[in-house]
Parts: structure tokens; sequence; C-alpha cells
């Protein structure tokens, strides 16, 4: 990779964490003043209801991620842009359809007759899941034009929005001090309204900046049929994710109530906090995988694999490692009152994120092939298994966080998958992968975990003094792991090297 495309890149990510950082910082806040003004039974019913639309809405995110394909393809070797914008809004649009059906019929019937939710909120339950359907259908369309602006690296436009989202969100929860009628209805509608803003921003600033974003319609049918295929494929391997997740809450609600649910929800967004930083690391990344894929550069096309899956490990056990033994402290002082079950969902969901990062640039490298029938539908298969085995074991008298240990088992056998497929497919060293990458950072993170256990142990955290120490120093012993077991010297001298480069460029 050259000075300039590292320049851009150090600049990108940068771009992505201030975002994060501002959105982890905001949205702590926010689940704090929902559960104080929902009540943990509303806030409990917002989670499990609203997953019934994550599982159509989820989908979001994998198939942003190949429309970024086909414009980052196209981009490599300067293809046709426009035509693959207006292919993929149209495939959208199709898709957002088939959710309000969907949603209008099979799901609607399943709210209403399954979920365990309190009589005296049923009528509340709908109102939320109808805001929630609309907000997933404008989500789906706006799909194209959040994968234009990352394709094209606006990672500063990008970022705004997303800031200017939290910021609204947070405002949206703060106006429930000021509601006196049903405050969950009146927050489902204020999240609904905050997804047309996000909508309004999002294509105007794209229908102003690249051209290719006015829609002409397509009569390559070959394109369609050929983003149609990639796109199906993708949905395929998003609902196994989501099966692998998102409908767990469902089976828990089923056995144990929307207490659970409530639990539920806060490990979701504390795992959410600390993967985010993964997750816009990728967002930058991303585009360079498929990008020299395209113009045939294999060579940085596997380093960047490589480098992308090490670091995606170390930027969540940097967070992971100061949280594992201060996790109940820092939740009493966050929430108060803390829904059982919420420590241990907490911890277990952490190991599977930390296992999963392997997976995101292997998924992206199987993306840039185009590919992706066998690597999908493997994986996908491996996904689905978590919903017969976590009934299993719910149904022999397992407790809930039962769900989380099966969920961390279907994630390491994902991975190797995954791995397995992608040695034939961009003849992934597989050894090289396994050793260098896997067997490393995960005897980085036995040291790290060890130092800091043993400090938290040495110092305790009685009080809030010691609790920061103990924070302080787990994070300073990890990265210090990382500097000399983690990573090289050629990556070391890199990353001096970046950081002199962002220094300098200030």
């Amino acid at each position: 990779m050259n000075h300039k495309n590292k320049k851009s890149l150090i600049k990108n990510t940068s771009t992505l964490y201030i975002r994060m950082l501002f959105s982890m910082f905001i949205g702590f806040f926010t689940s704090r003043i929902l559960l104080s003004q929902l009540g943990v039974i509303d806030f409990g019913v917002y989670n499990v209801v609203g997953i019934i639309v994550v599982l159509l809405g989820f989908l979001n995110s994998t198939l942003s991620l190949g429309t970024q394909r086909f414009i980052n393809y196209e981009l490599g070797h300067e293809g046709n842009v426009d035509k693959v914008f207006s292919t993929s809004l149209l495939i959208h649009v199709q898709f957002a359809f088939a959710i309000f059906i969907l949603a209008e019929t099979i799901g609607l019937w399943f709210l209403n007759s399954y979920m365990n939710i309190p009589n005296d909120r049923m009528i509340a339950a709908n109102y939320v899941y109808q805001f929630s359907v609309f907000s997933a259908m404008l989500s789906m369309t706006l799909i194209p034009y959040s994968s234009t602006i990352i394709a094209h690296e606006h990672m500063s436009q990008y970022a705004t929005i997303g800031i200017i989202d939290v910021v609204l969100r947070f405002s949206g929860a703060c106006l429930l001090y000021f509601i006196s009628s049903d405050k969950l209805i009146v927050y489902a509608m204020i999240m609904f309204l905050i997804v047309l803003i996000d909508n309004l921003i999002y294509r105007g600033y794209c229908l102003r900046c690249f051209p290719e974003c006015h829609f002409k319609l397509s009569k390559d049918k070959a394109l369609y049929r050929k983003m149609l295929a990639f796109s199906g494929w993708n949905i395929f391997s998003s609902i196994s994710m989501i099966l692998n997740g998102q409908v767990i809450s469902i089976v828990l609600n089923l056995f144990f109530g929307t207490v659970v649910n409530a639990a539920r929800g806060i490990a979701t967004q504390m795992n959410g906090a600390i993967s985010g930083f993964v997750t816009n690391f990728q967002i930058a990344v991303n585009p360079r995988i498929v990008q020299t894929y395209a113009a045939k550069k294999y060579e940085d096309f596997h380093r960047l694999i490589h480098q992308s899956a090490k670091f995606s490990f170390f930027l969540s056990l940097i967070f992971v490692v100061p949280l594992w033994g201060t996790i109940d402290e820092v939740l009493k002082i966050w929430l108060i009152d803390v829904p059982d079950y919420t420590l241990g969902f907490c911890k277990v969901v952490f190991l599977s994120s930390l296992i999963n990062t392997f997976s995101l640039p292997l998924a992206t490298a199987a993306n840039a092939v185009g590919n992706i029938k066998k690597f999908q539908l493997a994986c996908g298969v491996s996904e689905i298994m978590n919903i017969p085995m976590s009934y299993i074991f719910l149904k022999l008298g397992y407790p809930p966080i039962a769900v989380y240990f099966v969920q961390l088992s279907i994630t390491i056998t994902t991975l190797l998958i995954r791995i397995s497929i992608l040695r034939g497919l961009v003849h992934l060293n597989v050894p090289e992968f396994v050793l260098r990458i896997v067997v490393r950072s995960l005897s980085t993170a036995f040291v790290a975990f060890a130092l800091s256990l043993a400090i938290h142990s040495l110092v305790g955290t009685e009080n809030i003094v010691k609790l920061i120490v103990v924070v302080i120093a787990s994070f300073i012993l990890t990265v210090l792991s990382i500097w000399t077991i983690g990573i090289d010297k050629l990556e070391r001298g890199v990353l001096i090297s970046s950081l002199k480069t962002k220094f300098h460029t200030k």
C-alpha cells in the first residue's frame, strides 16, 4: 500500500473512530434514560418487538456490503458506476416491498399470537411494531446511498450524518421526561421520524455530490440478475446471522419473558459499543480490499486480509479486557438498576465478538471475488443451527446464558468454515493465517486477560478510584501485550510511521 493510500486510510479510520467514541458516550446515556423512563417491562417490550423487525432490517448491513462491492469493483477498474447504482436502488425498493408484505402478514400474526408480552402492553407493542416496519422499509431503500458514500470514501460526511443520528436519538430519549402519555408509543414514533430525517440527509447529499445517484432505469438485465443473485445469497447469509443472534431474543422471551429481553438488550448495546470500533475500521478498509482485488493486486489483497483480521481483533481486545473484570461495577454505575442475567450475557457475548472479528475481512474477501454461493451457503447453514441447539438446551432446563455459549460455539465453527472455503476461493494460505493471525492473537489475549485479572485481584474495585485504576492499568497492559506479542517488528514500524504521518498532517 503506497504512502497516499496509507494516509487516506488513517484519516478515514480516525474520522470513523471520532464518530464511534461520540456515539458510544451518548449511547450509554441514552440507554440509561430509556431504562429509567420506560421501565424494565416496556424496555424489554421495545427490544423484543423491535427484534421482529430487526429480523428484516438486519438485512441492511449485509446488503450494504454487497452494494459497496459492486460500486468498489467498478471504481477499481473504472467501470459504469451509475448503472450499478440505479440497478441497486431498484433491487432495494423491491426488497422494501417484500419486507412490508412479510411484516404485515407472518410477522404481525406471530406478534399477536405467540409473543410473551403483558396483555395491557399489547396495543403499545403493535404501535411499536408498525413504526418499526416503516423504519425498516425506509432503511432498506437508503442502502445504495450510504454505500455510495462509503465506496467513495467520504468518511467525514458519513461520520457527520452518524453523529446527527446519535444526537437526535439522545434528544428523543430526553423528550420522554416531558411526555405524560404512553411513552413507549411516543418513543417508537420519534425513532421513525429520526429514520425519515436520516433518509432525507443521505439522499440530499448523494444527489448533490455523486452524479451516478440520479436514478435512470437500466435495461441491463444481465447486471440485474447478477446483482440480484449476489444480493440473494447475501440475504441468505444475513438471515442466518439473524437466526444466530436476533431470533434468540424471541426464544428467550418465550421461555423467560421480557425481563430477560431487557438484559439481552443491555448486553447487545455493550457489545455494539465495542464492536463498533471494529466495524468502523472495516468500513474504512473494505473498499481497499475489493479495489485491490479488482485491480489484480493480489499481494496487497492478501496483506490487507491478514492485517485487517489481526488489527480488528486487537481493537476489540483493548476494550474487552478492561471491562471483563469490572463489568459488574460498570453496569451498576451506568444503569444503577441492572436487570438479572446482564453480567453473564455481557461476558460471553464479548468472547463471541472477539472470535468473530477474524471473520469480517474473510467475508469481504469472498464478496470481492463475487462467487459467494458456496461460502454463504456453508456459513449460513452453520449459523442456522443456533436455533434448534438453543431451544433444546432451554427445553432441558438450562439457564438463559446457555444460548450465549451455543452462540460462541457456532461463531468458532463458522470461522473454521470460512477459512477452509477461502483456501480455494482466494488461495488463502491457511497455515499462515491460523498461526500468524489467529494463534498469535489468541496468545496475546490470554496474556492480556491474565495480567488484567491479576491487577483486579491485587487492587480491587471497592470504590470508584480503585475501579478507574484497574481499568486504566488493564488498558495499558493490553496495549503492551499487543505491542510486544501480538504484532511483529515490521508491523510496529508501520504503526510508528502511520502515527508520525498523522501527527505530521496536523
